[in-house]
């Protein structure tokens, strides 16, 4: 009779984790490295879990915003870190819910009302990814930034450059329109001519030969 008994345990038991590894798994179900469950217990609410928790919006390859929330840090000692929990843990599941999608407030509200809590999380090889992926959007908005205003420069210099051609080519007709020096000098000289030619004869401004 024992022996069915602890039978009958053993296999409710089974049913129970085999229950639980489904519904873990449930979340996220395509990643496989790094995943691991951690069943975290403290004896009331009041008492802490030791760890802090941060959530960052990332922007992903196809322009989509993604919320992460991950370890920022755990109390050595505390109970998330006896339970296995580190530095840079993303948290993906508790109690076989999607956590991904929930905002900050919403998450630290589902931990704190939990005594017992079975947390699906990421190793931080996945949180550095994330980071990389903060920093590719800061670049990517800083590149947008110098993007505008090199585009400002290349419109004033251009502008500049209108401004300029406008003045060459304004300073080109009135060139056009006015005499040429060559033409002034060869005007005050055929006048300088005619007065001469008025006053003596053609034959005068032969030169003179005398031969002694």
């Amino acid at each position: 009779m024992n022996e069915q008994s602890g039978s009958s345990i053993s296999c409710t038991l089974s049913m129970s984790e085999s229950h639980q590894f489904n519904v873990d798994r449930s979340v996220l179900p395509k990643i496989e490295n790094g995943r691991r469950t951690i069943v975290i217990t403290r004896s009331n609410q009041n008492e802490p879990f030791g760890m802090v928790l941060q959530s960052d919006v990332i922007q992903t390859c196809d322009g989509s915003l993604k919320r992460y929330t991950y370890l920022d840090s755990v109390e050595s000692g505390g109970i998330a870190y006896k339970s296995g929990m580190r530095n840079g843990d993303i948290l993906v599941g508790v109690n076989g819910v999607d956590v991904m999608s929930l905002s900050h407030s919403s998450l630290r509200s589902l931990l704190s009302s939990t005594i017992e809590a079975r947390i699906v999380v990421l190793a931080r090889e996945h949180s550095r990814l994330i980071d990389l992926h903060s920093k590719i959007f800061l670049l990517r908005a800083r590149l947008k930034q110098a993007e505008q205003e090199l585009l400002k420069i290349t419109g004033e210099e251009e502008a500049l450059l209108a401004r300029y051609r406008n003045r060459l080519r304004n300073s080109s007709i009135a060139l056009s329109s006015s005499p040429s020096p060559s033409r002034v000098a060869r005007g005050i000289l055929l006048t300088k001519i005619d007065r001469i030619d008025s006053i003596v004869s053609p034959s005068s401004l032969i030169p003179q030969i005398t031969r002694l």
